[in-house]
């Protein structure tokens, strides 16, 4: 029973270099697929040549070797990220030895929050000889495996997936200063302001039918500039509600803004908070959006352990659900009126897009009628458009709510239908 927070209704400011996000693919890669391959894996809008890696003739980026090879691909692909040119870094095995202060070398044991998406994968000459390799990590499932990209002197760009800590692990994990991988939610904990007694806490309305009619619940909960979540934090079927403040999750299972059961840091304040059940055992837990990367976690806790995937640009909006009905939440990304959705936790898979809504619409998904399969729907302004399908054709629109109020989406009755609320 999929009960989670769709998406955040918040704005959020996002800075880095866009992401690509894989079309449906003929099949998934498995081990590594090299160029004409790569592409029977993406379609023409979302090709890995849209990265737009093509060596310049007689030019090789940050004083490499012209034309295709690895250090040249990933000099570019770093400058692409905003890392700044760092010269003499010679051949690919001499990368760890030669970066000095322009980052950091994290050797082969090197913690799993150390292998990040945007760092720099190298092997030395014994495990590649003559002159080492190094490529760009493009995507993260901690402790499972990671897939890079890289280009080779035969000219085969190629995306590669190699098992966690196995025989084919780099000797080294690279990080370079400028574009400096973002810590790991949490890290920095952020000081909490104690609330004034003058401050009015923020007004939930939640409705037990899909239409017009009147709340069901109303309450008071959180503090303005709160982002208000609701998830089955207990595995209980009934939706309860928590917030976000500032990177601090601070959660409740009780309706109508009981004691929180849960309270601490993941995450930081421009991060879009996200709820689902990732790992299917009917209980909802946090992730985070950031500018592309989702950061997943199927616990509770600080110190709980997430993996990171790539899916979606800077500019996309982030939306969750459980596509296919087997219980367990995926990915999804709204591209102004286009969407894009995965049955996966993972980059290398997605539906093609289909148009839905209007660009500007916050978009919303949910279990309309109980099957065990969300669908998705709209908020524009005060009106909703829901669908118990993937056509507009077979939407029906209705008035709920104020034109600024965030959209709220969960099971507030245990019935195992997902209904529509709002928070202002």
């Amino acid at each position: 029973m999929k009960k989670p927070l769709r998406i955040s209704a918040v704005a959020v400011a996002m800075v880095a270099t866009a992401t690509l996000i894989p079309a449906a693919p003929a099949a998934a890669y498995n081990g590594y697929c090299v160029n004409s391959e790569c592409n029977a894996l993406y379609n023409d809008t979302y090709s890995i040549w849209q990265d737009n890696w093509e060596p310049t003739p007689g030019r090789g980026w940050w004083g490499t070797t012209a034309g295709h090879n690895c250090t040249n691909y990933v000099a570019w692909r770093l400058t692409r990220d905003g890392v700044p040119a760092k010269s003499g870094l010679g051949n690919a095995k001499d990368w760890d030895n030669n970066l000095g202060a322009s980052g950091h070398v994290y050797s082969q044991s090197a913690s799993a929050n150390h292998v990040v998406v945007g760092a720099v994968a190298q092997w030395n000459e014994t495990s590649v000889p003559p002159k080492g390799h190094v490529a760009y990590i493009q995507e993260v499932v901690a402790n499972s495996y990671i897939v890079l990209w890289e280009d080779g002197t035969g000219g085969n760009f190629r995306i590669k997936k190699v098992l966690w800590n196995s025989s084919g692990w780099p000797d080294n994990i690279l990080h370079f200063n400028g574009s400096e991988p973002a810590p790991p939610p949490g890290f920095e904990e952020e000081e909490e302001e104690a609330p004034s007694n003058e401050m009015v806490l923020a007004d939930w309305r939640l409705n037990n039918a899909n239409d017009s009619s009147s709340a069901d619940l109303s309450y008071s909960h959180g503090l303005p500039g709160d982002v208000p979540l609701m998830g089955d934090w207990d595995g209980d079927g009934i939706d309860t509600e928590g917030v976000f403040r500032n990177g601090r999750w601070i959660l409740t299972n009780v309706q109508g803004g009981g004691a929180s059961f849960q309270s601490y840091i993941f995450g930081n304040g421009s991060d879009t908070p996200l709820v689902g059940d990732w790992d299917g055992d009917g209980i909802d837990t946090p992730a985070l959006w950031r500018e592309g990367k989702w950061y997943i976690s199927n616990e509770f806790g600080a110190s709980a352990p997430y993996t990171i995937h790539v899916y979606g640009k800077k500019t996309d909006k982030p939306v969750v659900g459980d596509w296919d009905g087997d219980g367990v939440d995926s990915f999804g990304v709204v591209r102004k009126d286009i969407w894009i959705l995965t049955d996966t936790q993972s980059s290398d898979q997605a539906y093609d897009g289909f148009l839905y809504g209007k660009p500007g619409d916050i978009p919303v998904a949910g279990d309309w009628d109980g099957d065990g399969v969300d669908t998705i729907g709209v908020k524009r302004d005060d009106k909703w458009i829901l669908t118990n399908t993937w056509s507009s054709a077979q939407s029906w629109p209705f008035l709920y709510g104020r034109d600024h109020d965030i959209p709220l989406v969960g099971d507030w009755d245990g019935n195992g239908t997902d209904t529509i609320g709002i928070a202002r």
